[in-house]
């Protein structure tokens, strides 16, 4: 009976340990100290204090905050409410880690976010105003929604800006306002009730690659219809499609959304009289890479086998259609992977000859990657829809 009445009230403890907490007023909190100075508290359950680890901070039309200072480093991880007229901004020194989710549904709540802002969770914007802006980075390791049912705004822009979501990415109200080149990263599926949103967080869309013989030697050249974050490329060159030497590298645009074209020139295939494949590899500014090809060109000066595929954006119904240069009885694999990394559909076309239609059926909203396996090479396209 002792035991039991001991265990019941430690539990009692541990859950009335949490409390609610409102700042007293509108006021900026910009050290550790001011942030444990209990007169800018009003703790909700009675009595004095200022909010610590596992309390909750809750916004109305009295009680706005402004923070400058990093609360993660002083160990400092709360959760946040917003009620009527509520309003948070974490300015450029600011860093904050939340717990649990975020919802924003009361009338004209709103989170400016200048500095760092972390969510555990979700993040539902159903109502009220949501800046990142200037350098501010904002990271979601659930899904991010955001219903129809209210107003306000979502804007996202400034140098040095990132929004990152782990999950699923779903705004049905209006597209984000995007402005500055921010660094958008959507790891789940994308979802916008209009505009092209959801394109913004593809690092490079490439539309083709191909190789071509010249006087001057063999010519790769390159386009890519958007382009994100986009350092360089860098060009390889191997005799066994195994040993790869890097023989060239270009510098990226950075961030595009109009076609660029590129065109490296390999001048010692001028003397080397064998066959000779080709691939790319794209680098983003943070490191990661992407590759493309390979191609091959024979000894006889003219390149072998390639494969394209076209129309790259299926959002109007079309059907994706399978372009080979040269006519064969060879057979290939088509793969298509959906934006969660499953697959759809797989399997063998023995009976198509340079040109076949793959149903836009098969294709999911948003991006979804499409793998052509021919003999050992493989071919992989990203289309959207």
């Amino acid at each position: 009976m002792k035991a039991i009445l001991l265990i019941t009230l430690l539990f009692t403890i541990t859950v009335s340990s949490a409390s609610q907490y409102k700042p007293n007023g509108d006021i900026t909190l910009s050290t550790l100290s001011e942030w444990q100075t209990t007169t800018n508290w009003v703790k909700l359950d009675g009595g004095s204090g200022y909010p610590i680890t596992n309390d909750e901070i809750i916004f109305s039309t009295n009680a706005k905050l402004t923070i400058d200072f990093d609360l993660v480093n002083e160990n400092i991880q709360v959760y946040l409410s917003f009620g009527d007229d509520g309003q948070l901004t974490l300015n450029t020194n600011a860093n904050l880690y939340v717990l649990g989710s975020i919802t924003m549904s009361s009338s004209n709540p709103e989170l400016k976010v200048f500095g760092t802002l972390e969510v555990e969770n979700n993040f539902n914007l159903d109502n009220g105003n949501l800046f990142i802006k200037d350098g501010g980075i904002f990271t979601v390791n659930g899904n991010f929604i955001r219903s129809d049912i209210g107003s306000g705004q979502l804007e996202i822009g400034g140098v040095g800006t990132e929004f990152h979501v782990a999950g699923d990415f779903n705004d049905q109200h209006y597209t984000p306002s995007v402005y500055s080149n921010p660094l958008i990263d959507i790891v789940g599926s994308c979802a916008t009730k209009q505009g092209s949103f959801c394109d913004m967080n593809l690092p490079v869309e490439l539309i083709s690659l191909e190789v071509s013989v010249t006087t001057k030697g063999n010519e790769i050249s390159w386009s890519t219809a958007s382009e994100i974050n986009n350092s360089h490329f860098e060009i390889y060159s191997s005799f066994n499609n195994k040993e790869w030497i890097k023989i060239g590298e270009l510098e990226g645009y950075g961030n595009s959304s109009v076609q660029i074209n590129y065109t490296f020139i390999d001048t010692n295939s001028l003397s080397l009289g064998k066959n000779t494949y080709y691939k790319l590899i794209q680098f983003d500014f943070d490191g990661k890479s992407e590759s493309y090809g390979p191609l091959k060109v024979n000894n006889n000066g003219e390149q072998d086998q390639t494969i394209q595929v076209y129309p790259t954006d299926l959002s109007s119904g079309e059907d994706l259609y399978i372009q080979r240069s040269l006519l064969n009885n060879q057979s290939i694999r088509v793969t298509i992977i959906d934006s969660q990394g499953k697959v759809v559909i797989s399997y063998k076309e023995s009976s198509i000859n340079n040109k076949g239609a793959i149903s836009n059926k098969y294709f999911t909203r948003g991006m979804n990657i499409v793998v052509i396996e021919e003999g050992k090479e493989t071919y992989t396209f990203k289309i959207l829809k």
